[in-house]
């Protein structure tokens, strides 16, 4: 099942109940007239959801998944939710998942790179992760688990809008991308194969 579906009293999504309320959040938020990678905002994030599942991702990955970019992104700057409404989301997705959702859309793409860094040489005195509030620049702390889950997101969210932006998602992007792989989870890297042909 892949569709989203009204019953009484929930919607189901790749066979996990969501509930209603999740859902008309985001479409009450107006999620479903802001355009976001030649789709809407609700499409992508929907789609996005959809993937982690597959990917058996745990729920608060899955609902970080579908609420990922309501409070804009560097890339990305429509914010469907002010940052002062945090509370509001938290009570709708949980505090775990709002948690990833904030990280995400506030991180610096500079600061995120730079911890791949850190974790790719990451020894047993490594020190807690740290990325960089975009608007403000201050430091936001990161456990080593809510960094993988970024990685998860940052991977869903390319790979559900790659093949509408072919030239975004060129052979250098997906190098960069395939770096990452082997911090997902598993159903990850049969997602990346099925995205992107390579040749040679």
């Amino acid at each position: 099942m892949t569709s989203v579906k009204q019953g009484s009293t929930l919607l189901f999504v790749v066979n996990l109940p969501v509930s209603p309320r999740v859902i008309e959040f985001l479409q009450s938020g107006g999620s479903g007239l802001i355009k976001h990678s030649q789709r809407s905002l609700f499409d992508h994030l929907l789609a996005t959801y959809k993937i982690l599942r597959s990917w058996d991702a745990s729920e608060a990955l899955s609902l970080a998944g579908l609420f990922h970019s309501v409070y804009g992104t560097a890339s990305f700057k429509p914010a469907m939710v002010s940052s002062t409404k945090r509370e509001e989301v938290r009570l709708v997705i949980g505090e775990e998942a709002e948690a990833l959702v904030w990280l995400f859309g506030m991180m610096t793409p500079q600061s995120f790179r730079g911890t791949l860094n850190l974790l790719f040489t990451e020894t047993v005195e490594t020190p807690a992760f740290v990325l960089t509030h975009r608007l403000t620049s201050e430091a936001m702390s990161c456990s080593r688990a809510d960094f993988l889950s970024l990685i998860n997101l940052t991977v869903a969210n390319a790979l559900e809008q790659a093949a509408r932006l072919q030239e975004r998602y060129d052979r250098p992007k997906q190098a960069e991308l395939r770096k990452l792989l082997p911090y997902t989870l598993p159903g990850a890297a049969f997602s990346f194969a099925a995205a992107f042909t390579i040749e040679g």
